[in-house]
């Protein structure tokens, strides 16, 4: 848990008065059309549909949003960071069971890749499919490895 709320911080600070810059925009127009025209299949742009991402990533912004009534980097990011940072924490628990020290030095490589630190700190689908994807390969890997079932909630 510590690790994730640590990835969390990392990966939020410093956002919340920051523009948006390339790829980052198309998302900010879809969560603010959202916010104004109210939840839809696709992401809109100007009251049209742009069928070329679920609407995924757009509502969780818009999710985000909702409590500031408006679309900042900081909303933006957040899913995004959020999945980021359950990654690490997730990674530190596949390799908690072999070994504490492995798993730490898991999560300081992870951090330590710079790719993986600029999609954390990013609008990124990609994180959000590679936390879903550790988690099944962990729910796999535990059902093999015939750990408890009273253990599974904590995945």
């Amino acid at each position: 848990m510590a690790v994730a709320v640590v990835g969390l911080l990392l990966f939020t600070l410093g956002l919340w008065g920051q523009e948006f810059v390339g790829f980052e925009t198309r998302f900010a127009v879809f969560a603010k059309e959202m916010l104004r025209a109210g939840v839809s299949i696709f992401p809109k742009t100007y009251g049209e549909p742009y069928p070329d991402y679920p609407a995924t990533s757009t509502l969780l912004i818009w999710l985000g949003s909702l409590p500031l009534g408006e679309v900042t980097k900081f909303t933006a990011i957040l899913p995004t960071a959020i999945a980021s940072a359950l990654n690490l924490a997730l990674t530190y628990r596949l390799l908690s069971y072999v070994s504490r020290q492995w798993a730490f030095v898991a999560v300081c490589f992870e951090l330590l890749t710079a790719t993986f630190l600029v999609e954390a700190r990013a609008i990124s689908l990609d994180q959000m499919l590679a936390t879903i994807t550790l988690a099944c390969f962990i729910l796999a890997y535990r059902r093999d490895a015939g750990i408890a079932s009273s253990e599974r909630w904590l995945l």
